[in-house]
């Protein structure tokens, strides 16, 4: 984040995918991957209520790796309208 987000938001610098894997799931939280897969569920039929969880977002041109994505405890895809399939940071 941003210096001013980062008043709001927690985070951290990790080495590689799977320490954040191991280190989220350590503390109990529900990994979430946004991806367009064929196991992917949409964001409006998606349960996120769970009281810790960890909302993975790809790049624009890779997305998230295949490790993030299987170490996932959901797929989720956010719809876009036009050519775009689904939301990505850029």
């Amino acid at each position: 984040p941003g210096p001013g987000g980062s008043r709001w938001v927690s985070w951290k610098v990790l080495r590689s995918t799977a320490d954040a894997v191991r280190e989220l799931r350590d503390q109990g939280f529900y990994n979430v991957a946004t991806c367009f897969t064929s196991k992917s569920t949409s964001i409006y039929k998606s349960d996120l209520t769970h009281p810790k969880l960890a909302l993975w977002m790809g790049n624009e041109f890779a997305g998230l790796s295949p490790l993030a994505i299987g170490a996932a405890d959901l797929e989720l895809f956010i719809p876009m309208r036009g050519m775009i399939q689904s939301l990505n940071l850029s």
